[in-house]
């Protein structure tokens, strides 16, 4: 017969197990895999995909600066968004962005990431451009929807060295 302590160990070593072996529990590679599927949407244009945190971000560009028209509020509504992107997207005859070199670690719910991705595009009526970019992004985990959403971002194009410190160069 068992006393009603041990009917209370079981009870709660039960009740604890589909927390600890949840499939929804953060990870390194779904984090990952949800920045390259980020990157992913950039390149195949798809909007609606795009985090819309990812332009909660700031960056330190005198080389190739854009314009201040190119810059996304912080705060507007889902659809207003989505009519931006697409309107910077359509000056592009092509844009692919992908990852280089990143890093990846997470902390909870919490996840960073690290390094340096590819942007290949050619607006309308320009030259083509190839640009390495640092990039950092800060990212938080909801298990209710099982996705990662940007907090905040950075991302840069000065020159590089191969080890990534920063290469002085003034104009």
């Amino acid at each position: 017969m068992s006393s009603p302590l041990h009917k209370l160990v079981i009870i709660f070593t039960i009740s604890t197990l589909p927390f600890a072996q949840s499939n929804s529990d953060p990870t390194e590679e779904s984090l990952k895999a949800s920045v390259e599927e980020g990157y992913l949407a950039w390149s195949e244009r798809r909007t609606e995909d795009i985090d819309p945190g990812y332009s909660r971000g700031f960056g330190f560009r005198t080389k190739s600066p854009r314009s201040s028209n190119d810059k996304v509020p912080d705060v507007i509504e889902d659809w207003t968004r989505k009519k931006f992107l697409a309107r910077w997207l359509d000056q592009m005859e092509n844009y692919r962005t992908y990852i280089e070199n990143m890093r990846f670690e997470i902390d909870g719910n919490v996840g960073m990431m690290w390094g340096f991705h590819i942007e290949e595009f050619k607006r309308k009526g320009k030259p083509p451009e190839k640009v390495r970019v640092r990039s950092s992004a800060t990212y938080l985990y909801d298990p209710e929807s099982n996705k990662w959403r940007t907090l905040l971002s950075h991302r840069d194009i000065q020159v590089f060295d191969d080890s990534g410190e920063y290469v002085p160069t003034w104009d």
